[in-house]
């Protein structure tokens, strides 16, 4: 009998002590479990780390900071009129007069949430997409926040921001890096950010205002017709 119970304490001893080590562990695996549930939740503030972008370019395409105070109405449209009074007086003087080889074309197919652009005609300075093949995942990127919400129909705004990219390319005005194109969208205020490596576009982003910061390559550009 006496064998018995001190059997039977020896177990429980046992029971406790190894539950005791493996109550932390168990604790920390079901942390674990739950760290890449609250990554996706952040994912949208974070979007373009799946593109192995440096910081820099990272926050340039997530435009961070940069638009927390943007330009007034007031101050985009005079910036902007003297901006393309620049433009038109350049224009007009012989050296500058550029003949385009290259017309760029690119392609955008709508899949699902995402959008596929492709180039299908090589431009002066774009020449490729990343891979091929840009997927652009809208409510992450673009849309994220649903900030683009009084802007009308998603598709219509997606073909107008690639077709300013096409315009400025035309233009001979992308440089490699980072470039900013501020612009309008019918009466509002429209900026795209997209940055060019190696002659391919890596990627791009918009919103809803003008920056006050002059980030990268800046291009006002005439809205288009």
């Amino acid at each position: 009998m006496k064998n018995n119970l001190f059997k039977g304490f020896i177990f429980m001893l046992s029971f406790m002590l190894v539950f005791s080590v493996m109550s932390p562990a168990l604790a920390n695996a079901s942390e674990l479990q739950e760290l890449p549930i609250n990554d996706s939740l952040n994912y949208e503030e974070t979007g373009f780390d799946e593109l192995d972008f440096d910081e820099l370019t990272n926050n340039f395409l997530l435009g961070i900071g940069d638009f927390e105070n943007p330009l007034s109405d007031e101050e985009s449209l005079t910036i902007f009129n003297n901006k393309i009074l620049e433009n038109q007086y350049s224009n007009e003087h012989p050296s500058v007069e550029q003949f385009n080889l290259f017309r760029l074309a690119f392609s955008v197919v709508r899949s699902g949430v995402n959008y596929v652009v492709k180039v299908t005609s090589k431009g002066n300075k774009i020449k490729d997409v990343r891979n091929g093949k840009l997927e652009v995942d809208v409510n992450k990127h673009i849309n994220a926040k649903n900030r683009f919400k009084d802007y009308g129909d998603m598709d219509k705004l997606i073909k107008y921001i690639v077709e300013d990219i096409r315009r400025v390319d035309e233009g001979k005005l992308i440089k490699d890096g980072h470039n900013s194109i501020k612009t309008f969208y019918g009466d509002k205020k429209l900026e795209i950010r997209f940055y060019v490596k190696d002659g391919k576009l890596q990627s791009f982003n918009a919103f809803p205002d003008h920056s006050k910061k002059e980030a990268g390559n800046v291009i006002w550009l005439v809205p288009q017709s």
